[in-house]
Formats: C-alpha cells, structure tokens, sequence
C-alpha cells in the first residue's frame, strides 16, 4: 500500500500509473480514475458508450461503468468523471 503513495491504479486497464498520467477521475471517489492511454484508445474509436452504444457529446457527462470497465453516458449509469 505505501508503495502507491503518489500512483494510483487505472480503473479500465488496472495499470499502475503516476499521478502525472492522470486524465481523468471521479472527485468523490479517489481511487476511480482512468489513464491518458485509455482515454486515447476511446478518443480513436469514436467516444461510443459502453451501454447504448450512442456517441458522447461534448456536452454530455462521461463516466465509467465500473463493473464492464468501459466509458459510458453518466445517464446510463456510469460514475462520474471530470
């Protein structure tokens, strides 16, 4: 646990990133965040929800489904992310 100090892991791909590599987290939730690299991967794919398979707008919340590890609509049931 102490060796974590200042890491975190990512929720989507379970790597053990800095805290640099941070793109994204939920502000309630500490230990729920997503890395650069994933987010990139979902950038390249067209930003789909995990759930209805819809585009994410720009304006639209994005979260994570925690128990699919996939990026989804926050109406969908995904926690949060900013």
């Amino acid at each position: 646990m102490w060796g974590l100090i200042g890491r975190f892991r990512c929720s989507k791909c379970g790597e053990v990133r800095g805290m640099s590599w941070r793109a994204l987290h939920n502000p309630l939730r500490t230990r729920v965040g997503v890395c650069r690299e994933c987010l990139g991967t979902w950038t390249r794919t067209g930003h789909r929800c995990g759930r209805c398979w819809l585009p994410v707008r720009r304006t639209e919340d994005v979260g994570l489904l925690l128990e699919k590890g996939v990026f989804a609509h926050v109406d969908c049931g995904a926690a949060a992310l900013v």
